[in-house]
């Protein structure tokens, strides 16, 4: 994992996707449209639920609970709860 931050002071994380988890990750990824020329791979919301989970951090519980509201209705809680619990 690479912890980074743009010019603008973004944070970002990068996974390399080298183990099992993080393959299936990028598998179930998809393309954002950032700008007109740049489309960036960003993971689903349940992989991004579980890898906050695993981190642990207060802010992540916070965005945890943003993503929660932000899918409401839309989240796979089987497949959150079978990657969380391996």
């Amino acid at each position: 994992m690479f912890l980074l931050r743009s010019r603008k002071g973004v944070g970002l994380d990068i996974a390399l996707g080298a183990l099992p988890f993080e393959e299936l990750i990028v598998q179930r990824s998809s393309l954002f449209d950032y700008t007109p020329n740049i489309a960036l791979r960003t993971c689903s919301a349940e992989d991004l639920i579980v890898l906050k989970a695993f981190a642990g951090r207060s802010q992540d519980w916070v965005d945890v609970e943003r993503i929660i509201v932000r899918q409401t209705g839309k989240l796979d809680w089987t497949y959150i709860r079978e990657q969380y619990c391996l």
